[in-house]
């Protein structure tokens, strides 16, 4: 699926037209605008494709940092990472 800049493939993508919840299921990969590449089990998105929840998470930014989290959620401009690590 694409979006305002916003991709995001799976095994399994299921979306929901009435409640516009996109379920990822499966080798989730999800690229934002500015080329991020987040990496993770299960996803859940509102179907703006920007804001919700993700298992088992590895973000790879386009600066080459990494950072790997448990669970990850996004509401709005705020992101709450579960037992994250970074590195540069």
């Amino acid at each position: 699926m694409k979006r305002d800049g916003d991709y995001v493939a799976a095994d399994q993508i299921v979306w929901n037209r009435k409640t516009g919840e996109v379920r990822a299921l499966g080798n989730v990969v999800a690229i934002n605008p500015q080329g991020d590449k987040f990496i993770g089990d299960n996803l859940v998105l509102n179907d703006t494709l920007r804001e919700g929840t993700v298992d088992n998470l590895l973000i790879v930014l386009e600066s080459g940092g990494r950072i790997a989290a448990t669970h990850g959620r996004r509401a709005g401009d705020v992101t709450i990472l579960d037992n994250a690590i970074y590195s540069p």
